[in-house]
């Protein structure tokens, strides 16, 4: 797509103050994502005319206006403080975007499962474990690559990891390796893969059905270990919900306004940008929960648009 596409609104937001803008997030080997959604300016509007009428420079969205008095600094919330749950529902539907875009651009060929007998009790030494745990494999797989998610045991005494992964290497190698990330928290030394009462925790590896398409696969582990996210974000506030592997890079997605000011001529729109014929845009279907939002994966067979 090498069309120039506007990045502001294409109307002026005082005469049509909703408008439409359409985001497209591409991955390295899976089809993108095209999202739609409504913009209402009428609240930037409204503070625009209280400056003026207050004759002061206008704002962007979230920024105070001070009178004759130094720019203040925006407060460290105190952890003692409950969180405001609607920061906590922002937190979570950002969370939520970012670990399916990570988990897409992983494209996983399995979804690995982490435990421990009572050893991780606390997020950070869950995370040290798991730190260890990748320097070990990556001594087998240098290409090894996943994103994982910690979850609070239903005691609420210990966690274990779920994560999707990309690798080449087997159940047996991973347990062991594992094994031995969990003695060495506790600074014992092990060689081998421990049995019985001797091991330390568990690896449960489940592999992809034979014949799934790499998208669906990749929703379905995306989606999986996303419902994790809400189970502890509250209590676990402000701390590192989910983590993926450095060699995991999302690329930046693209944003722009469309001149459609109706949810189907938007779509139309920006399918019509993207490369759709008319034909081929009627064949596209939107998850559409509202007027305000439009959103679809592409399938393989629709990208690129068959042209």
């Amino acid at each position: 797509m090498t069309t120039i596409l506007p990045a502001k609104p294409v109307h002026s937001t005082f005469s049509e103050p909703v408008q439409f803008r359409a985001r497209l997030q591409t991955y390295s080997n899976l089809p993108p994502e095209l999202t739609i959604r409504a913009v209402d300016f009428e609240p930037q509007n409204a503070r625009y005319f209280e400056a003026y009428r207050r004759s002061l420079p206008f704002t962007e969205s979230g920024q105070v206006i001070h009178i004759n008095t130094p720019h203040a600094r925006r407060k460290k919330r105190d952890p003692a403080t409950p969180p405001d749950p609607e920061n906590v529902q922002r937190a979570l539907f950002r969370a939520r975007r970012r670990l399916k875009d990570a988990v897409k651009e992983l494209s996983p060929t399995a979804l690995l499962t982490l435990t421990s007998r009572n050893r991780l009790n606390d997020l950070d030494r869950a995370y040290r474990a798991w730190g260890r745990f990748l320097t070990l494999v990556r001594q087998a797989d240098p290409e090894f690559a996943g994103v994982v998610v910690p979850e609070l045991h239903a005691s609420g005494l210990h966690w274990h990891l779920h994560v999707a992964v990309r690798t080449v290497l087997g159940h047996k190698l991973l347990r062991r390796c594992w094994h031995i990330a969990l003695s060495w928290l506790d600074g014992v030394r092990v060689t081998k893969t421990l049995r019985g009462a001797e091991a330390p925790g568990n690896v449960d590896l489940k592999y992809g059905s034979r014949g799934s398409d790499a998208a669906g696969r990749a929703a379905r582990i995306a989606k999986y270990i996303g419902k994790y996210l809400s189970k502890d974000l509250h209590s676990q506030f402000g701390r590192k919900s989910y983590a993926p592997t450095k060699n995991i890079s999302v690329a930046e997605s693209q944003r722009f306004y469309l001149a459609a000011l109706s949810a189907e001529e938007a779509r139309l729109e920006a399918l019509r940008i993207l490369g759709f014929s008319e034909e081929q845009a009627a064949a596209v279907s939107f998850w559409t929960p509202d007027e305000k939002l439009a959103y679809v994966a592409f399938r393989e067979s629709q990208w690129p648009p068959p042209g």
